[in-house]
């Protein structure tokens, strides 16, 4: 089924990592998305083995609140990529969706390497969101103008295109401040994809590290 079918489903994933080493993966988030239904399910998961280790000590205050409202469960990570082939399996789920997506897949495939389990992932087809927004939403002429204008620059003058400033362009919101939570940053990530979707344009969804290159001209 095409990408661009109202119909597909997507599994949107988003992790985060511990400051020791980034194999250290203790939030792992994702969701099931199609654009006629928006997010259809979503789960996030503090991984056992990890959770007392940085930065996630550093977060504990957050991610209690969210343990304690049933946002986040804790789960050992085998049985987290357990549930979620159940979920690609449910859904007839074919494409796997992340921002900078080398980033996350190559530590979950790292991961289940690791722990010896099969990675369901590896089925799947790969949308990087970063080098799809950078072609997309980052060509377009307000885009520049709104990075321009409020200085969305890196310390070498190049202009900003990660997951938070795309979102500061989508939402007009020059002061939003990424979380940095899988929970929270998959609701922005998600926005992301279907904006990028409704362009219905040719592009290229591999990874690709320079992506960044893309929206500076």
């Amino acid at each position: 089924m095409s990408i661009y079918n109202q119909k597909t489903n997507f599994l949107v994933i988003d992790i985060e990592t511990c400051l020791i080493s980034n194999n250290f993966i203790f939030d792992l988030s994702y969701v099931v998305y199609n654009r006629l239904q928006g997010i259809t399910q979503q789960k996030s998961y503090i991984v056992k083995e990890n959770e007392f280790k940085p930065t996630f000590y550093d977060k504990q205050d957050k991610y209690a609140k969210y343990l304690q409202d049933g946002v986040y469960s804790k789960k050992y990570f085998k049985h987290i990529m357990h549930e979620m082939q159940q979920e690609i399996s449910k859904n007839g789920i074919r494409y796997v969706a992340a921002y900078n997506s080398g980033f996350d897949l190559e530590r979950i495939d790292r991961l289940c390497a690791i722990k010896r389990i099969d990675n369901p992932l590896n089925s799947l087809i790969e949308i990087d969101l970063y080098h799809t927004a950078c072609q997309t939403l980052g060509q377009q002429k307000g885009f520049k103008r709104f990075i321009d204008r409020f200085n969305l620059k890196s310390d070498k003058g190049n202009r900003r295109s990660g997951a938070q400033a795309m979102y500061q362009y989508i939402t007009l919101d020059p002061n939003f401040t990424e979380e940095h939570t899988g929970y929270s940053d998959l609701k922005i990530e998600v926005e992301i994809l279907d904006l990028i979707l409704r362009q219905r344009k040719k592009m290229d969804v591999r990874r690709n590290q320079h992506s960044w290159k893309l929206v500076q001209g």
